[in-house]
C-alpha cells in the first residue's frame, strides 16, 4: 500500500493492486466467526498469553458484549479484575490509569481519542510491548510526580494522589 500525508492532520491510504487483489480473494468470515475469533482473542489476553487485545468495528455489532461476557466467563467484573474506562481520556489520565491499574486488566471503551495524541499512542505502545514487564515512564514537570525510589512502596504513592515518574507495567 501507500501512504502519503496531505496537511498536518490527514494522511491518506491507497492499497496497491496486489493488496486489492489478495483481498478480492480472500475468504470472508462470517459476523459469527468474526466474534468467535474476537472471544479466542480475548482470552488470549486474559490469560496472559498476550499483552493485549485491540477491537475496532462500526458500533452495535457486540464488541462490548461480547468482551465483558468473555472476561466474566473468567471471573471477572468491572472493579474486581479489570477497570473499565468508558469514554474519554487524556494521556495524563492513562498513565494514572495505567499506573493505577499496573497489575491488571484495562479495558477501554469508547475511548478514541487516545489514538488522536502522540504521547497517549507511545504511552499504548510502551504499556502492550511483547515483553512482561514493560517500564512506563511519564518524563514531564509536574507537582504530584514523585521519584517512585524514594517510597517503600507504591500504594503510598497513589494514597499520597501522586504519580512515580516511572513504574513496572505487567497488566
Amino acid at each position: 500500500g501507500q501512504t502519503s500525508r496531505v496537511s498536518a492532520s490527514e494522511e491518506t491510504y491507497a492499497a496497491s493492486n496486489a493488496v486489492k487483489e489478495i483481498e478480492d480473494d480472500a475468504e470472508r468470515l462470517t459476523f459469527e466467526e468474526q466474534l468467535k475469533d474476537m472471544a479466542r482473542l480475548l482470552k488470549l489476553t486474559i490469560s496472559g498469553a498476550s499483552n493485549a487485545c485491540f477491537i475496532a468495528g462500526r458500533g452495535g455489532v457486540g464488541k462490548t458484549y461480547t468482551t465483558k461476557e468473555i472476561l466474566a466467563e473468567g471471573g471477572l467484573t468491572d472493579g474486581d479484575g479489570y477497570f473499565l474506562n468508558k469514554g474519554s481520556i487524556s494521556a495524563a489520565g492513562l498513565y494514572a490509569s495505567l499506573f493505577e491499574h499496573r497489575d491488571g486488566i484495562v479495558v477501554f471503551d469508547d475511548a478514541d481519542d487516545v489514538f488522536k495524541d502522540q504521547t497517549s499512542r507511545n504511552l499504548l505502545k510502551g504499556a502492550t510491548d511483547t515483553d512482561k514487564t514493560r517500564k512506563l515512564n511519564w518524563n514531564k514537570m509536574g507537582s504530584n510526580l514523585v521519584d517512585p525510589d524514594e517510597y517503600d512502596n507504591l500504594t503510598d504513592i497513589i494514597e499520597e494522589g501522586k504519580l512515580p515518574k516511572w513504574f513496572n507495567f505487567t497488566g
